[in-house]
């Protein structure tokens, strides 16, 4: 797919997705609940029968992409598709939700050029958090959504947390004790940097990537005074790296959280994820949108939908395609566990009878079964698929927003030695345009200052680049080889990225957009 103007439009279905005005948008929910990419399910329809599903990809920006997986009143699977800019902060989207045909052949086949076949009208979504929302489909009732989840919960463990806010000049750092049992959620702070110890306790549930807990914060600040008040956590996570991400809602302030955790805790279904010199080799796949690399040309086409979730080795594939007669469809399929740390073997199943637009609630069936997919990952957001009886073909992740301008600012991190849970402070400043990628950084002792050169390329939700690393130290200057991965710069201004050394030493960066307190999302969208 060439590039883009997102004012105008986009590719759809990998191929082609045309993106609406922002004009569609709509204003009605928080503005901060982001729906999180991936696997949507209709909340009374999940009974463990095959059925329908959403698929909703967001990049990090106001482009939206909902699939529709369904059927027609013949019985037969279809997919849907809709996409659109959402309206500043906001969440809410609609727009008209459209068919195609004439795609590529479902198995085989060179590539080719869908076309537009048809609309059932307008599809409406709206969020109340980042993994529950409504949606009304065309002539039909408005209904629960919410994101399909698969993953471990984290388990009991201790973290080093830090703190970033758009209403607070400082970032506190303290550890914290995390417990999850019988459904109830508590965070005791152990140390504090700012003279405040604070607890929570309350519920919490399993959502998508990471867990969502409403309940009570008890604060005892340094003169012993005790304010108790209501909290609520979203999108609390622990990746694969056993770093912890998460938003923290109280007292009327959006704290984002982050940090390391502490070795022998036991999370992800592996007591060894945060040991000190373990060594996960597991490709971390990114979900959304993957797109055939040599079907991306500007035009309507076919595209895979790639589910996974924090905390499980399974994955959940979704080939949107077409039939020999050019009829749209799709077919799902899924493993619990990968074949090694980068290849997946996944059925696909085209299912037929299950809920028409607008029609009663009825489990679907299995039409055909085609054979199996092997996708072997190499990346994050690159790999190699071979679908039943075709040949090996690369596929990516479908990158429709460029985020460059949130990346050419300053930052305040913390940079983790890998498995460590005890970081340096770090200031970053980073030019990324035209090509060139330019990095900047010093640890706040002052003691050390690294210049990174090299170039980039857009990758997923971020970008990567390659290129030599000089440092100075009180030890001398050194100069090698890097490449940093997976660099990404969210909605909130949250930088997070691995880098590697060519002597094969490995850090995480985390940290936030930096002007004395957190950035605000104007500030995040100026040019440098």
């Amino acid at each position: 797919m060439s590039r883009f103007a997102m004012t105008k439009t986009l590719a759809l279905c990998a191929g082609g997705l045309i993106l609406a005005s922002s004009a569609w948008a709509q204003t009605t929910t928080p503005p901060n609940a982001e729906p999180e990419p991936g696997l949507w399910a209709f909340d009374g329809e999940l009974n463990g029968q095959p059925g329908r599903s959403l698929q909703i990809d967001t990049e990090q920006g106001r482009a939206l992409i909902v699939s529709y997986l369904g059927y027609r009143a013949d019985g037969s699977s279809v997919f849907l598709q809709a996409s659109g800019l959402r309206g500043g902060d906001s969440s809410a989207f609609r727009g008209p939700l459209q068919e195609f045909r004439n795609g590529p052949p479902v198995i085989g086949g060179g590539a080719g050029n869908g076309e537009v076949a048809g609309s059932p009208g307008e599809i409406q979504l709206a969020f109340d958090s980042p993994t529950s929302g409504t949606v009304t489909l065309p002539g039909d009732v408005t209904r629960r959504i919410s994101r399909f989840t698969y993953g471990l919960p984290i388990g009991g463990t201790q973290y080093t947390l830090q703190t970033y806010s758009t209403r607070l000049s400082t970032t506190p750092a303290a550890s914290y004790r995390v417990e999850l049992r019988d459904g109830n959620f508590l965070m005791s702070q152990l140390t504090t940097s700012d003279g405040r110890l604070c607890s929570y306790s309350g519920t919490y549930q399993k959502r998508g990537q990471g867990i969502e807990s409403d309940g009570t914060a008890s604060c005892v600040d340094p003169s012993g005074t005790q304010q108790r008040s209501p909290y609520r956590i979203e999108q609390f996570a622990v990746d694969t790296y056993g770093l912890a991400t998460g938003t923290l809602r109280k007292d009327g302030i959006e704290s984002f959280f982050m940090g390391a955790c502490h070795a022998g805790a036991v999370m992800l279904g592996s007591p060894a994820t945060c040991a000190s010199g373990s060594s996960r080799t597991d490709i971390v796949v990114q979900p959304g949108i993957w797109a055939f690399d040599s079907e991306v040309n500007g035009r309507p086409g076919r595209s895979l939908q790639i589910d996974t979730q924090i905390g499980s080795r399974a994955l959940v594939l979704s080939y949107l395609g077409y039939r020999t007669d050019g009829s749209s469809l799709f077919m799902q399929g899924s493993t619990a566990n990968r074949d090694t740390n980068a290849q997946f073997t996944v059925p696909l199943t085209e299912f037929r009878n299950g809920p028409v637009i607008g029609g009663a609630i009825r489990p679907a069936e299995v039409a055909t079964t085609m054979g199996a997919a092997t996708i072997v990952f190499d990346s994050p957001t690159t790999a190699t698929i071979t679908l039943p009886f075709d040949t090996p073909r690369r596929i990516s992740r479908f990158r429709y927003e460029d985020h460059l301008v949130r990346f050419n600012k300053a930052f305040s991190a913390q940079v983790y030695p890998f498995w460590s849970p005890t970081p340096t402070a770090t200031s970053i400043d980073m030019v990324v345009r035209d090509g060139i990628f330019r990095m900047d950084t010093r640890t706040a002792d002052l003691l050390t200052a690294c210049e990174y050169r090299g170039t980039y390329r857009l990758s997923g939700e971020g970008l990567d680049s390659e290129g030599t690393r000089t440092c100075t130290a009180p030890s001398g200057t050194t100069s090698e080889a890097y490449r940093a991965e997976q660099f990404t710069v969210d909605r909130n201004g949250l930088l997070r990225g691995l880098m590697q050394s060519a002597s094969g030493a490995r850090t995480l960066v985390l940290g936030a957009c930096w002007n004395g307190r957190l950035c605000t999302p104007p500030e995040l969208e100026l040019p440098r």
